[in-house]
């Protein structure tokens, strides 16, 4: 009996993430679920992006690293107004890959594109608001428990040096410091679509939020595997004097691009 015709075979599933529309802007009422392994075709599709327009994209990831140093360099607010603003420059970014995935070109203006709609801004602007509240609040959790794991802290001033090297490296604190990361991760991903939603259909700020956690928790596991993916990435890209970060953040823009797409987009 062939066995291509042979009724008594059992099923096979089909395990390949859907292909990624290239040119289909309508957004589903519902965001899909994809399979873990639609984190590598992420990345696949996004070098093909990336590659389309290799040298702006150099001069952009170059031009976004400057402007965070540069705003870092602020005392006492920089780093609340890296925060704030990294959505605004994403949202512009998101545009420009909308742009060049669709036929178009990427230039550029792109990087500030999203200074120039009030809506978007705003919008934009209240994300970057929570993102600072939300890391202020876990930084907050994290210290009052740690410093309730560890009593021996209120006399810190009078602690030895290997007395506070032994607070730092041992097995509970460790335990700790990552439950802490796992947890700043799990709910950086729930606001991880927020972005592009604003940038690309003026969603309002809630309703992105609400519609990026629906999305996030359906493909929770193919979140996991791409953010390990792309920590992989980034620390190859810090290795040749932080070249490789030329490469590696356009990568991860275009990337974050492909799975928005992948996921929200009919």
């Amino acid at each position: 009996m062939n066995e291509t015709n042979n009724p008594f075979q059992p099923p096979q599933a089909d395990l390949n993430p859907p292909p990624i529309p290239v040119q289909a802007q309508n957004l589903l009422t519902e965001p899909r679920a994809v399979p873990i392994g639609a984190a590598m075709t992420w990345l696949k599709e996004g070098w093909v992006l990336l590659k389309k327009d290799l040298g702006i994209w150099i001069l952009l990831a170059l031009a976004l690293f400057i402007i965070q140093v540069v705003i870092g360099m602020i005392l006492f607010i920089g780093d609340v107004v890296g925060t704030v603003l990294y959505s605004v420059f994403a949202a512009g970014l998101f545009m420009g890959i909308q742009q060049s995935a669709n036929g178009g070109k990427l230039d550029f203006n792109y990087l500030i594109a999203a200074f120039k709609d009030k809506n978007k801004l705003l919008s934009l602007l209240g994300l970057g608001a929570i993102s600072v509240v939300i890391m202020f609040v876990l930084m907050m959790i994290m210290g009052m428990v740690f410093y309730a794991a560890n009593p021996i802290l209120a006399n810190s001033a009078t602690m030895s040096p290997e007395q506070m090297v032994d607070v730092l490296v041992n097995g509970k604190n460790f335990t700790l410091f990552l439950l802490g990361t796992l947890l700043f991760l799990f709910i950086s991903l729930l606001f991880w679509f927020a972005t592009p939603l604003i940038a690309l259909h003026n969603m309002p700020l809630l309703q992105a939020v609400q519609l990026s956690i629906k999305g996030a928790l359906r493909n929770i596991l193919p979140l996991i595997v791409y953010s390990i993916l792309l920590t992989v990435l980034f620390l190859i890209g810090m290795l040749p004097f932080l070249l490789g970060l030329l490469l590696v953040i356009p990568w991860f823009f275009c990337s974050w691009y492909a799975a928005y797409r992948q996921i929200y987009l009919a």
